[in-house]
């Protein structure tokens, strides 16, 4: 399993309800196209003093699964295409981001 975590904070003006529904929207098609095995619930970070270590401000998480590497390869080419209705989909989700980082990793 290869995993993609992605860590955000929102624009200001948006909320999480609907980032989570047009991120669903996004899920969906891909795994209807067999280009992502699933999408976890959205997390909210908790500031706990002594678990939580890390010096980054994001407030948001959520994990995507891929099954392979070639189902994330597949995925990013599609992405980087640009074509309907992914283009549109992804955008949704995209607009509604502030400032985020991505880690990738694969199962051991």
């Amino acid at each position: 399993m290869f995993c993609m975590l992605s860590c955000f904070n929102l624009k200001e003006d948006e909320n999480i309800d609907e980032f989570r529904a047009c991120l669903d929207l996004f899920s969906l098609k891909l795994i209807k196209d067999e280009l992502l095995e699933s999408t976890t619930p959205i997390t909210k970070r908790f500031h706990h003093p002594v678990m939580d270590t890390d010096k980054s401000n994001f407030e948001y998480f959520f994990i995507m699964k891929f099954k392979n590497e070639d189902q994330m390869e597949r995925s990013v080419k599609y992405i980087f295409e640009e074509s309907e209705p992914g283009l549109t989909l992804h955008q949704n989700v995209w607009k509604k981001i502030e400032q985020y980082n991505f880690i990738c990793w694969q199962d051991i």
